[in-house]
Formats: C-alpha cells, structure tokens, sequence
C-alpha cells in the first residue's frame, strides 16, 4: 500500500505562480508592452495632475527671491545711513 501524496500547499503554488508570472515579465516583448500601456500613461497622468502645482511653487519662488533680494538692497543701503556712518561718495 502507497502512501497518497499530500496535497498540494497554497503558499508552494502562490510561490510558483509568482514565479512564473516573473520570469514571463522578464521577456523584451512584456517589458515593452508594460512600459507603453501601464507606466508611461500613469507616470503622464501624475505629471498632468501635478503640473499646476509645479508651477505655483516656481511662481512663489521666483517672487521670494525677488523680494529677498530687494529686502537686502534695502538693508544694505539704508544701513549705513540710519546708523550715521559717512561714505566717502
């Protein structure tokens, strides 16, 4: 009499199906056919969402700088004037 073969474990089949499901990712054709329909729309529609932000924050910059700097102009050349010192101008 023979023993009957145990059946077969969920996580030994999951394991293989991953596997497989790997090594068929791996083919040029599947890597080609995932980046042209899975990653390149999600990485444009997360451009297209974000995008306006982007710009808010290049606009805001571009205004502190602006305004950094003429606070400093300010400064340096009121300074030297509300503190009494003479330049030699």
């Amino acid at each position: 009499m023979t023993i009957p073969a145990a059946p077969p474990n969920k996580q030994d089949i999951l394991q293989k199906w991953i596997q497989k499901l790997a090594q068929t990712i791996q083919t040029d054709e599947n890597k080609k056919l995932l980046q042209v329909y899975f990653v390149d729309p999600l990485i444009n529609h997360i451009l297209e969402r974000i995008f306006p932000y982007i710009v808010i924050m290049c606009v805001l910059f571009v205004i502190l700088t602006i305004m950094i700097t003429l606070t400093l102009l300010l400064v340096f050349t009121r300074l030297p004037a509300a503190l009494g010192v003479v330049t030699s101008s």
